[in-house]
């Protein structure tokens, strides 16, 4: 008989974009669970219901402690922009996902939210069937486009942990852990399965005009989900010192990459607390590099030029660091090192660094990005073929590219001096 699966998902004003989910999925899965986590306002129970799901309520009425009041008094304070919704907010995501596993009758369980398609969708219970053959595999992972820019390429990708068994979670072995980026903890080991993708399909782009110190200001769907992890954070934050405990080295990683945009300066000091404290040498490296994009951003080279350098020593296999201190030649006009730091940058890619699970990476840096120092180096060396195909691979991501399209008239002229200079020879032999 072969495994039965079921869906949990946490949900709340939704309705619009529910339906393409659960459409994409329902022939694929046993059962549908949707917590309505924190008592929707439109139809997004109507709409789970419509396909089948049995709809549960999270809110504060049923679990007070997962939730907080959005208002200014609170976090402008802390330098974060409003709107607020003076609604009682999630949060602990973690609470709600541990929720809705626990209403899942399946062999195994998979999560999505709302808002996510999956490619290739009747493979799942295949995924299921492999991971029942090994008892010492306790995850599918699959990878994750969680955000695409206006022209549909995708800025973050990684690998998440999608379908676990779900007497894992009955024993306790497995448990949703921290309030925002959660992660399901106790897995020790976990299979990547590359037949399946699932794509984060965000809402339109919604610019909102807020207030912030007298200045009218524009954000949009990114701006607003940035602000509110960072409020989930914080939250946490007093809660864990109003006890007298430490906070743990997780969060300081979360602090940092939210508050980057925001309060950079603060954003360094979270970073390098985590640094000192994790045992996790890509993130501590990946500290390193963002403290280090600071720092470029802020016009501080040689402080950034340290911090790639200690970031591509600490864990190679990242591109990010190598790129960094490619950009950073650029600047100084030091072509063989631009194209030395770049071709690190792209070997890295090469040996599949973006399926590793722990590294949440932007495929623009290599895909494109990249592109616009290492080409004029090619041509400023003279490898002009080499610096053709590094213009045409970065145009074919973002074909209106100034830069690129200028390297790209050099490179014509290049060829065309070549061309002339050749001919001249042949007319006077």
């Amino acid at each position: 008989m072969p495994p039965t699966i079921s869906l949990a998902m946490i949900a709340r004003d939704r309705g619009k974009l529910l339906a393409r989910c659960l459409e994409n999925v329902r022939p694929h899965v046993d059962e549908i669970i949707v917590v309505d986590a924190g008592g929707s306002t439109d139809d997004t129970k109507e709409v789970a219901k419509s396909f089948g799901a049995l709809v549960f309520d999270f809110n504060p009425t049923t679990h007070p402690e997962a939730f907080y009041l959005d208002v200014e008094e609170r976090f402008a304070p802390h330098g974060i922009p409003g709107p607020y919704t003076s609604r009682q907010a999630l949060a602990n995501f973690s609470a709600a996902r541990n929720f809705s596993f626990e209403q899942c009758t399946g062999d195994y369980i998979l999560w999505l939210d709302s808002d996510d398609i999956v490619t290739n969708p009747e493979k799942l219970r295949w995924v299921a069937e492999k991971l029942g053959t090994d008892p010492t595999v306790e995850s599918a992972f699959l990878h994750y486009e969680y955000d695409h820019d206006k022209d549909g390429n995708c800025t973050i990708r990684q690998v998440r942990e999608r379908l676990i068994r779900r007497s894992d979670f009955q024993s306790g072995k497995v448990r949703w852990k921290l309030p925002i980026h959660e992660t399901l903890d106790g897995l020790k080991k976990g299979f990547l399965f590359e037949e399946v993708v699932v794509i984060h399909q965000s809402p339109p782009v919604e610019t909102i005009t807020i207030e912030q110190n007298g200045v009218r200001v524009q954000t949009d769907h990114r701006d607003q989900v940035r602000y509110r992890n960072v409020k989930n954070l914080l939250v946490e934050q007093e809660r864990i010192e109003k006890l007298g405990e430490t906070l743990p080295w997780r969060l300081y990683y979360y602090l940092g990459t939210e508050m980057r945009s925001i309060n950079p300066e603060r954003a360094i000091g979270y970073f390098k607390q985590y640094i000192g404290l994790s045992p996790w040498a890509e993130e501590r490296a990946m500290s390193r590099y963002y403290i280090g994009q600071i720092r470029e951003m802020t016009q501080h080279a040689d402080d950034a030029w340290d911090l790639f350098s200690g970031a591509a020593l600490e864990y190679p296999s990242n591109p990010a660091p190598w790129f960094g201190l490619a950009r950073l030649a650029f600047t100084r006009g030091e072509w063989s090192q631009v194209i030395y730091f770049s071709e690190r940058g792209f070997a890295c890619v090469k040996e599949d660094v973006v399926k590793h699970p722990s590294l949440v990476l932007n495929p623009l840096e290599w895909q494109y990005r990249a592109h616009l120092p290492y080409s004029r180096a090619l041509i400023e060396t003279g490898r002009i073929e080499d610096a053709k195909k590094s213009c045409e691979a970065g145009l074919s991501i973002n074909p209106s590219c100034y830069f690129l399209n200028i390297h790209t008239k050099m490179i014509a002229e290049k060829e065309a001096l070549i061309s002339g200079s050749s001919n001249e020879k042949v007319q006077a032999a």
